[in-house]
């Protein structure tokens, strides 16, 4: 088990979203001492204030700076500061939960700058994956010289599933899948005090939607906008604030490997039972002429019609429609008592079985 309480914590991207609610709930948890950087250092601001009034340690110290968590300078820095002014015999736990949402797609449509597409591909490696690496590298060292230290690395679901247009993200994802299976067994031989967490979020209610990359302009990028606004914010039902309830008690349990979000729980377990259903539609729409965003026909008109709309049910899509169900049972229970759930199930139950008698 990882005692929070007392511990110091450093969490990345801590401005929204995850990062934020993670920042409060460690507050809550009674560490000494929290650190927190982002780029976005005005937002970061509101986070402190927040975590400071969430304390239950009226003295818990804290540092905030801006960090690209891409430059291995400015985090270098950023570790001398916090080891300089934190508690150096606590125990410290690391979440690198920094990370964006990018279109990197490696086949290209007409009018799209594949240059444009290399370097948002570029720059999501460099924040999602070799973020993680850079403040894994400066803090390690000072993990293993104390007596208990926990490092908490953010995957996705994309290390597992994926979808057109993810290509970059998701491999991305994989790598620090990867990377902290890898390390969690080194660490195991050479430092077994210092213990590894991979989170594996699925879709978490935050505003990264808002702020996904495009390159591709005019209305293919607008259309795709909408396209992922419309998901986060009426598809996706769980708030940052239990996704970070889900992770720090993943934490505190020491789960090398944890699934957060019903969603997640699901897909995985539904990839590893239909693992070829699970992509089938997607050929199934090729053939139909869906372009890679899945918004638009280029054959029939620009139309799919009923037996074609069958068929694609019948590839695979029943499976996503079973992967949508629990954040549909969750946004009816944040309307709906469970309890009026339940005895509404247990009538329709009932008058099945009236109607067999």
């Amino acid at each position: 088990m990882v005692k929070l309480d007392g511990a110091v914590a450093v969490v990345t991207g801590a401005a929204s979203g995850m990062g934020r609610e993670l920042a409060v709930g460690l507050a809550r948890r009674g560490v000494a001492g929290l650190a927190v950087c982002d780029v976005n250092a005005k937002d970061m601001e509101e986070t402190v204030a927040l975590a400071r009034a969430a304390a239950v340690r009226p003295n818990m110290k804290v540092v905030a700076e801006r960090v690209d968590v891409a430059d291995r300078t400015q985090v270098a820095a950023f570790r001398a500061k916090v080891l300089a002014e934190m508690d150096r015999g606590a125990t410290l736990v690391l979440f690198n939960n920094a990370g964006i949402n990018a279109v990197g797609k490696m086949v290209y449509e007409e009018g799209d700058d594949p240059a444009a597409f290399e370097r948002l591909w570029d720059k999501c490696f460099d924040i999602d994956f070799f973020g993680v690496v850079n403040f894994t590298r400066e803090f390690l060292p000072a993990m293993r010289a104390r007596p208990a230290a926990h490092l908490v690395n953010t995957a996705s679901v994309n290390a597992f599933y994926t979808w057109p247009q993810h290509t970059c993200y998701t491999a991305a994802k994989h790598a620090v899948k990867g990377f902290s299976e890898s390390l969690m067994l080194e660490l195991y031989v050479a430092a077994p005090h210092v213990k590894v967490t991979t989170l594996y979020p699925g879709g978490v209610k935050t505003n990264i939607a808002a702020r996904t990359e495009h390159p591709a302009k005019g209305e293919r990028g607008e259309t795709f906008k909408r396209v992922t606004d419309f998901v986060y914010n009426h598809v996706f039902d769980l708030q940052a604030s239990e996704a970070a309830d889900w992770i720090l008690a993943a934490v505190e349990r020491d789960q090398a490997r944890a699934l957060i979000g019903y969603d997640a729980v699901l897909i995985d377990k539904m990839t590893r039972a239909f693992p070829s259903a699970m992509y089938g539609f997607y050929p199934t729409l090729g053939t139909y002429g869906l372009s890679a965003d899945l918004t638009t026909a280029d054959r029939n008109d620009g139309k799919i019609g009923p037996l074609s709309a069958l068929h694609v049910l019948a590839s695979g899509l029943w499976l996503h429609g079973l992967f949508l169900s629990p954040m549909v049972l969750v946004k009816l229970s944040r309307v709906v008592s469970p309890t009026t759930l339940m005895a509404a199930a247990g009538v329709g139950l009932a008058a099945r079985a009236a109607g067999k008698l």
